[in-house]
């Protein structure tokens, strides 16, 4: 759409909006309708609410927080009569909108806000909650009716999937284009942070001819598109695993279409909310689609599962890629695919463990999937040990160096399994030995620091070394099914933890993953979220029976001494006579089926073996958790003993500050009472006629000469006494303050601690309960003295 073109309908959209504007009003809360929004997200709503709270509450007039609303005019004009307002009220611009009543069983209809309204209800305490709404006339166009429900004012950033949904409904994929809308949301992408890559990343996916279709399978399916990751396009094109990709893809598609029954509408009322919890997880009930569910031996598949396993297949497909040359935009199975050549036989190699292999019976066309499969185990086994060379201005830290060894069993078990390349060949041809023996050389002394006189020499000592090594007895090479007591839970998606990676390395074989494999009960295995994850690529179904595996003699196919081993040719059972292929079958039957009870009972004895250790430690919990009871209340009974000696401090002082107050106070009176009486003394009658006699006799000079140092002194005096007793009385009051201050921080301190106490003694409480089943003497004991302390 031309600039100019989409200027003119925007302000087209906005004048029919202010055309249509019938007011803004205060409507009561339980008539807001949002039938035609989507549901409530959790996440969000727990975000307003945490921002209302900081704010200190929220006003519903404020224009971030209105809503705006479709209303019938005949219904707005009854309103209006009701509540005895007019139009041009809902129009003045005031602070307080009025208030508009309808009448019981009155239904609006909202257009946004549910979050907002929701968030306020845990948040109002209000007897009769009202909301502010902007009004709109409902015959409103439907151009200018989605605007009003896109608007993010005041919103949380949309997610990467709701501009996925919103720019191809409008662009006609998912609904009815609209140019205007949909260049509405290319701009919102364009504002927010990050937004040239996002924005070229999203149109790298709709311009793939491969990938957009797979994730437009999902229009039905809404709620999935919450784990899309725009960022991660771009490393998803650039694996060459378009196939593995796009087989996860329909099985996240397959799996939610069964789980409804194909019923396109449910699937629009799946949320994110429910998508969030169930991801990941193995469900076990809920009604006809949790049946759907348990059905599924696989965990829950969604979008976010999809994009955290890219980091579990990138690795290996980097291993992938050391045996064959990728043309440009060619997938490495297209790559597997022309370099792999078939076997003349109708059987084909199977490994079964790290040091042997069997034969098994198959067709020409599924030969290419088994084959291909292996490698892909072994690249996901071995790709902590084949890591590829990274740039140096990426590398943060010297790269690990891939082991030689693994790399050389890797292309010798494509060969043997028919792939043929020039990578691969020159990797058989590679001595691993002499590698390792050349890079300890010169890992040991640095080229430019030190040389040897013959470094070639020096390698073939090494590797003669190397050479007298011995294989280890068949029996401890045999591998044994191991039971996961990984105290950490296994990781649910991406890559797996070292400790579980090299646990289930045993176990990650085609014949074991697609072989049975019992349901983990008391929580999730890291082998079964492995083997869910490789399903959810590669798929299920192998196209043979693992049953009909007729085991050859173990050979330890993967010696790396043998440099110039080429692959073995393919066997045809038609060659076989009938009763040797019977007497085979019943030989190896009959050891496997020993060792199979065998390894069955070990199990059971390592379980029951894990249940007494885990009622072992339980136990010893409990007694410890006992112990931290009683201390506790100890501790509780000394703070609450000090609580009391602090109260009869703080009852004491106050009662000697009240001596004080009294001291003087009669001190005061005192001083008041003398002072009265030198003023009586100088200005009384018997003086003022004394006065008089004496100037009459002539001895008026010196008697007042004598009289009036005694009374200055007396003054004097009594002047000193009351700054003493003033100063007194302040120091006391400076001190007594400061004494009831730290008195009281005392008192809180100690109230909080006998506080915290308590809790903990109710959190010991409550996994004493756990433990033990019903409460302990000990606790019945305490409830009863509490009750009489309440009581008292």
């Amino acid at each position: 759409m031309a600039r100019s073109g989409f200027q003119a309908v925007s302000r087209r959209i906005c004048a029919e909006k202010s055309l249509k504007h019938a007011g803004t009003a205060e409507v009561r809360l339980s008539i807001l309708d949002f039938a035609n929004s989507t549901n409530a997200n959790s996440n969000n709503v727990k975000r307003l609410i945490r921002l209302f709270k900081n704010q200190r509450g929220y006003s519903p007039a404020e224009r971030q927080n209105r809503i705006p609303a479709v209303i019938d005019e005949a219904d707005l004009h009854r309103a209006l009569n009701a509540s005895g307002l007019s139009r041009e009220s809902l129009l003045s611009c005031s602070s307080k909108p009025p208030r508009l009543e309808f009448p019981s069983g009155f239904r609006m209809i909202c257009l946004r806000g549910r979050d907002r309204v929701q968030a306020s209800e845990e948040v109002s305490r209000s007897l009769d909650p009202h909301w502010v709404v902007d009004l709109y006339i409902s015959d409103i166009s439907d151009e200018a009716r989605r605007d009003l429900m896109e608007e993010y004012s005041s919103e949380k950033k949309p997610a990467d999937g709701v501009f996925f949904r919103k720019i191809r409904e409008y662009q006609g994929i998912f609904g009815e284009p609209n140019e205007y809308l949909e260049q509405k949301w290319w701009a919102r992408l364009g504002a927010i942070t990050d937004s040239e890559h996002r924005k070229s990343q999203l149109e790298k996916l709709f311009g793939h001819r491969q990938f957009a279709p797979a994730f437009d399978a999902f229009r039905h399916l809404p709620a999935l598109y919450c784990g899309l990751r725009l960022s991660v396009i771009n490393k998803m094109i650039a694996m060459r695993c378009h196939e593995e990709l796009l087989a996860y893809l329909r099985f996240i598609k397959d799996f939610w279409y069964n789980v409804f029954d194909r019923d396109e509408a449910a699937m629009e009322k799946l949320d994110e909310d429910t998508i969030d919890k169930i991801q990941l997880t193995a469900p076990g009930a809920c009604e006809r689609q949790a049946r759907h569910l348990f059905e599924k031996d696989c965990l829950v598949p969604s979008l976010l599962a999809f994009f955290e396993n890219l980091k579990y297949l990138k690795p290996a497909a980097d291993c992938m890629r050391r045996l064959v040359h990728l043309e440009r935009k060619q997938s490495i199975r297209c790559a597997f695919e022309n370099a792999f050549s078939p076997g003349d036989g109708d059987a084909c190699f199977m490994q079964t463990s790290s040091a042997s292999f069997t034969t098994i019976p198959v067709i020409a066309a599924d030969s290419f999937d088994i084959a291909y499969r292996q490698l892909w185990l072994y690249a996901l086994r071995e790709q902590r040990e084949m890591p590829i060379k990274r740039k140096e201005k990426l590398a943060t830290a010297k790269a690990q160096q891939a082991d030689e060894v693994v790399v050389s069993r890797f292309a010798r078990l494509a060969q043997r399994l028919g792939f043929k390349s020039d990578e691969i060949k020159a990797l058989v041809e590679m001595d691993p030995d002499r590698e390792i023996a050349r890079r300890l050389l010169t890992t040991a002394r640095k080229p430019e620091e030190f040389e040897f006189d013959d470094i070639n020499a020096s390698i073939d000592t090494i590797t003669d070394v190397l050479a007298t090594a011995q294989p280890i007895s068949r029996q401890s090479w045999t591998d044994e099914d191991g039971i996961d007591c990984a105290e950490r839970p296994p990781a649910l998606c991406g890559k797996p933890h070292a400790a579980d990676h090299a646990h289930d390395k045993k176990q990650m074989f085609l014949h074991r993953l697609h072989g049975p494999m019992p349901r983990p009960r008391l929580r999730l295995t890291s082998i079964f979220i492995q083997r869910s994850t490789f399903f959810a690529f590669f798929g299920e179904d192998l196209g043979i029976s693992i049953d009909d595996l007729a085991s050859t003699e173990d050979t330890h196919m993967l010696d790396h001494c043998s440099r110039h081993e080429q692959r073995l040719p393919m066997i045809s059972r038609a060659q076989m006579p009938q009763h040797v292929l019977e007497v085979a079958e019943r030989r190896t039957s009959i050891p496997r089926r020993l060792e199979e009870q065998e390894a069955r009972l070990e199990r059971l004895a390592a379980t029951e073996q894990q249940l007494r250790n885990d009622m072992a430690l339980q136990e010893t919990r409990l007694l410890t958790l006992r112990g931290e009871e009683q201390e506790a209340l100890q501790r509780l009974n000394r703070l609450q003993q000090t609580e009391a000696e602090h109260t009869l401090r703080v009852e004491s002082l106050q009662a000697d500050e009240q001596n004080r107050q009294n001291e003087i106070v009669a001190q005061e009176q005192r001083r008041a009472n003398l002072g009265d009486q030198i003023r009586l003394d100088l200005l009384g009658p018997g003086e003022k006629e004394h006065l008089a006699t004496v100037e009459r006799d002539g001895e008026f000079r010196d008697h007042h000469a004598s009289s009036r140092p005694e009374q200055v002194s007396l003054v004097e005096d009594l002047t000193a006494e009351e700054q003493r007793l003033q100063a007194v009385v302040e120091h006391l009051t400076v001190q007594h303050k400061l004494t009831v201050n730290q008195l009281v921080a005392e008192e809180a301190e100690l109230r909080h601690q006998i506080d915290q106490l308590k809790r903990d003694l109710a959190r010991l409480q409550a996994r004493l309960d756990a433990g033990a089943g019903r409460p302990t003497e000990l606790q019945q004991e305490q409830a009863l003295e509490e009750g009489k302390r309440l009581e008292a």
